[in-house]
């Protein structure tokens, strides 16, 4: 998800959800998302919801 603050500065949310229990893992705020960022984190939600 992408937004703008009042000052026209942009950022970017990226959501880790656990589509069962419908639970946050986590959650990624930031100017900008790389896409190596973006993969390194999902692969992180994924080994959480492996874990629990």
């Amino acid at each position: 998800m992408q937004d703008r603050t009042h000052n026209d500065v942009s950022y970017r949310i990226l959501y880790g959800l656990d589509e069962y229990t419908r639970e946050y893992l986590a959650v990624k705020v930031a100017r900008g998302l790389i896409h190596k960022e973006v993969l390194t984190n999902l692969s992180l939600y994924q080994l959480r919801i492996l874990i629990s």
